[in-house]
């Protein structure tokens, strides 16, 4: 039985993410407070908000002709998904560190959770949260592009701001919380380690 690329792309992206996904869970080793500047990757949260801005899509859209806005809106979707493919990872390598700090705190029940306790519980439901959305921003992004949709002159040209709320949360608000989250923990580790986690976002 023969598939159409339309269908077998879609799927085989889908499982390629996955299979990335659980290899990345089954060989992670976890993340001290110390390692954490290692693994994170610059994000540059203006231009992400720029390309997913529905008014400078318009406003583009309307001074552009067809043919050079669907030329500039190929750039601007690698741009945005190179952009999320870093919060991705930044949300992942928070989650992991979240998630071993959890690890001394396991044995306890909520009732026993002091404020550092709370703090590092909340951390590992938004970076949850962020990696989800931008899993499936990341879905979307690549189809667009396997299937190169943005130059077929018969569809309209895919909106980048479609990405920007997924399940109703916006990925970049989102993310801010994430940032704000794990500075408010890092700040009572001491401000050593915050600062260099602040000097590479």
């Amino acid at each position: 039985m023969n598939v159409s690329p339309a269908i077998s792309i879609p799927l085989v992206t889908v499982t390629l993410v996955a299979v990335r996904a659980l290899i990345d869970k089954v060989t992670s080793s976890g993340i001290d407070i110390d390692s954490i500047p290692i693994f994170l990757r610059r994000v540059d949260l203006h231009l992400l908000e720029n390309l997913l801005d529905p008014a400078e899509e318009a406003r583009l859209r309307t001074e552009l002709s067809a043919r050079a806005f669907r030329r500039l809106q190929s750039r601007r979707i690698r741009g945005a998904c190179e952009q999320i493919r870093r919060l991705s990872n930044n949300a992942s390598v928070f989650l992991q560190w979240a998630n071993t700090e959890y690890v001394g705190i396991a044995h306890k029940g909520c009732a026993q959770y002091d404020d550092q306790d709370s703090l590092v519980v909340n951390l590992i439901r938004i970076a949850a949260d962020v990696k989800s959305s931008a899993w499936w921003a990341l879905v979307k992004l690549r189809f667009w592009r396997a299937v190169l949709v943005q130059l077929w002159p018969f569809l309209p040209s895919p909106s980048l701001s479609d990405v920007r709320e997924v399940y109703g949360k916006d990925i970049l608000q989102a993310y801010e919380n994430l940032t704000s989250s794990v500075g408010e923990i890092l700040i009572r580790r001491g401000g050593e380690h915050y600062d260099k986690v602040r000097a590479v976002l």
